[in-house]
């Protein structure tokens, strides 16, 4: 009896000391798959909310999924439900806790994580950006490495779409004509040129249409912008991915 009491007093503890934790829920996790998401043991994936890490096989990626996985496969991890349930790909969407640790907030506190997807979700919105914040202007882990574009960090300079392939990695001010758009409801596709498999594309995701004022693919298309953010090698070619429209600006709008 003292032995089972000794192994389940951490999940107590973060259940009643750790402000919001309703419910005590512990399992198991078998894999971690990236830096904002892991499987648990029985097959379940599990989105954590929030925060974004760098995609498979993008720069810190690597980094990202080992710093996520020292912090929860030490043990069982306690799950709380947000506001949804799950999302459209079937992943539970939940805060997460390991021992006392706040994942969600770790993983930006440390600069593993960006803040990202908040829509719905307001509980922890100002703490998430004040870790942020804190975490940028450090330059502490991934920020350090120029991994996460920025609004508010210098550029390397403004580049035509064709000079992007000499800039990976860096945050740069991209100017052109958008010439082509693609939206295929889970990822819109901005183009600089016609020949969109050889060249520069802009990329927003789903979970950031609704930050725009109208469909992305019919604003931007036939103008003139410009956009900053750091250009990213995705299958051999350039893209910069934004998530907000203070990232690209109408310059020429005929």
């Amino acid at each position: 009896m003292f032995n089972i009491t000794i192994q389940i007093l951490p999940l107590l503890f973060v259940c009643f000391v750790l402000p919001g934790c309703r419910q005590a829920n512990p399992a198991e996790v078998e894999k971690v798959i990236d830096g904002d998401s892991f499987r648990l043991k029985g097959g379940q994936e599990v989105r954590i909310i929030g925060i974004d890490a760098p995609e498979y096989g993008t720069p810190g990626a690597d980094i990202s999924a080992d710093f996520l996985e020292k912090l929860i496969t030490r043990g069982k991890v306690v799950l709380q439900k947000g506001n949804e349930d799950k999302d459209k790909y079937g992943r539970w969407l939940r805060y997460v806790y390991s021992d006392s640790v706040f994942v969600n907030g770790e993983m930006i506190k440390k600069g593993y994580a960006v803040v990202r997807y908040l829509s719905g979700e307001s509980k922890y919105n100002d703490e998430l950006l004040r870790f942020q914040q804190q975490a940028e202007g450090e330059q502490k882990g991934l920020w350090a490495f120029g991994v996460f574009g920025s609004v508010s960090k210098q550029a390397e300079g403004e580049i035509s779409p064709e000079e992007a392939v000499k800039y990976y990695g860096k945050i740069v001010i991209v100017n052109g004509r958008i010439v082509r758009t693609y939206n295929s409801g889970k990822v819109c596709f901005l183009n600089f040129r016609e020949d969109y498999k050889n060249s520069l594309s802009v990329v927003i995701f789903s979970d950031d249409f609704g930050k725009f004022p109208l469909a992305p693919e019919k604003l931007y298309l036939d103008k003139q912008v410009s956009v900053k953010g750091m250009v990213k090698e995705y299958k051999g070619v350039p893209e910069i991915v934004i998530g907000s429209p203070e990232e690209i600006k109408i310059i020429i709008d005929p």
